[in-house]
C-alpha cells in the first residue's frame, strides 16, 4: 500500500493595511494575521494548530525587528529575529 502525499492548501489576502495567510493540511491547520499600525509597526497574531500566537515586527528602513511568542502545549516559546538589508 502506498503512502498519500501530504496535501497542502494555502490561503493569502493582502491589503495596504493588513495580510491575513491560511494554511491547511491533513495534520492540523494554521492561520495568521498581520495588522499595520504604521508603516513600520506590524502587530501579528494566530494559530498554530490549536495553540495562539502573537508577534510584533518593526521597520526602520534597512534594519528589521521581529518578535513571536507561542503559547504550546508544552510551554511557551519566543523568537527573536533580526535582518539588515545592504
Amino acid at each position: 500500500e502506498t503512502e498519500a502525499l501530504p496535501t497542502e492548501i494555502i490561503c493569502k489576502l493582502k491589503s495596504n493595511v493588513t495580510n491575513i495567510a491560511i494554511s491547511v493540511d491533513r495534520e492540523e491547520t494554521h492561520l495568521g494575521g498581520e495588522f499595520y499600525l504604521t508603516n513600520n509597526i506590524a502587530l501579528r497574531a494566530g494559530l498554530n494548530g490549536a495553540e495562539p500566537t502573537f508577534g510584533l515586527g518593526i521597520n526602520f528602513k534597512r534594519l528589521e525587528l521581529n518578535y513571536a511568542h507561542w503559547l504550546a502545549e508544552a510551554g511557551a516559546t519566543q523568537l527573536f529575529g533580526m535582518s539588515l538589508s545592504f
